[in-house]
């Protein structure tokens, strides 16, 4: 059948009289001609002698194969936090070894929301979170936070943080967030990324892996509703808040919904009632009544004096112990305009 395509100009329904042809001259002429020449034992001895070299091209053919997929995942590379030197490495995946980027699913045994704890949501966010950086010649710099959104290799941050320089960026994380690690690595894994979409008016950006890991698994039901969040909601934040000072440790924040706000450009807000650290911006605020993504935080939130909207930091003597989050919905626009769909 496979020769008869082939032979047809790839066209997978051939002419009757050109299958008719195959079939005799493959099946009946060669069959015939094996067994009058021998029977079964050459019949036999024709299919080892034949198999035989294409075991080879197999064994060959396997060989490339591992080669072409250490190629395509050799942009994941290592850099020194001390030295701020840049060292390309394979990222290798070995059987049973975890995979790069990998969220906890969410438990399939059937929990009230009441006893949902903040463990398991941390559990379930913590393997999506990267601290954001940016290489500059040799030197590696820190910028905040990026978190996954979509198993297709899509993660979101903040606007700001790219300073509208959108070159050398990349992402990485400790390699197991929930074991004990020192507070500066020597070495850590980043991945290079670019910028899908950037809106400065929402201070959302969308970004992608250039060369996406193997393996990326997303939770279900990972984006929330932001209009049924209600004040004095409960809600974490993940992040790497000493980044700048090249601590390389994820963080969980708790606090409430203290507030919601709507800017005069129409941009939607949540406010907590916690002072986050710069470097967890861009990371994700996360609802615990359902477990879902509802903002990405910002920075803390002071009114400015002269009546513009907010500001990034704190003013002389006006110390705020609010911090705010965009919401998540202008995220999710986003992905949806390039035809995504959340699961």
């Amino acid at each position: 059948m496979v020769i008869d395509i082939i032979t047809a100009g790839g066209n997978p329904d051939p002419p009757i009289p050109q299958r008719l042809f195959w079939a005799i001259l493959e099946g009946g002429v060669v069959a015939a001609a094996l067994l009058l020449s021998g029977g079964l034992v050459a019949l036999q001895s024709a299919v080892i002698a034949t198999g035989l070299p294409f075991a080879v091209v197999l064994l060959m053919l396997t060989y490339s194969l591992k080669k072409g997929l250490n190629e395509y995942i050799g942009g994941v590379q290592t850099f020194s936090v001390k030295t701020g030197k840049l060292k390309t490495r394979h990222f290798q995946i070995e059987s049973g070894e975890a995979p790069l980027v990998r969220f906890h699913k969410k438990s399939k045994k059937k929990n009230s929301r009441r006893k949902r704890m903040f463990k398991q949501i941390s559990q379930k966010y913590a393997g999506g979170c990267f601290f954001l950086l940016r290489q500059q010649e040799d030197v590696v710099v820190f910028l905040g936070t990026a978190f996954l959104v979509h198993e297709l290799g899509y993660l979101l941050t903040a606007t700001y943080l790219l300073e509208e320089n959108y070159e050398g960026l990349m992402v990485g994380r400790p390699s197991n967030p929930e074991a004990f690690s020192p507070l500066s690595l020597d070495v850590v894994q980043a991945i290079p990324v670019e910028v899908v979409k950037a809106d400065h008016t929402t201070n959302t950006t969308l970004l992608h892996f250039t060369k996406p890991p193997p393996i990326i698994d997303t939770p279900d039901h990972m984006v929330g509703n932001v209009e049924t969040v209600q004040l004095g909601s409960s809600v974490l934040g993940f992040g790497f808040p000493f980044g700048h000072e090249d601590l390389q440790n994820l963080a969980v924040q708790s606090g409430i919904i203290a507030s919601k706000v709507s800017l005069r450009d129409s941009v939607n807000l949540f406010l907590f009632d916690r002072a986050m650290h710069t470097g967890m911006a861009g990371g994700p605020l996360v609802n615990y009544d359902d477990g879902r993504v509802i903002g990405i935080m910002m920075g803390l939130f002071v009114p400015k004096e002269e009546g513009g909207d907010f500001i990034r930091g704190s003013l002389p003597g006006y110390e705020s112990s609010f911090s705010y989050a965009i919401s998540i919905e202008y995220g999710k626009t986003m992905l949806e305009e390039l035809g995504l769909s959340l699961r």
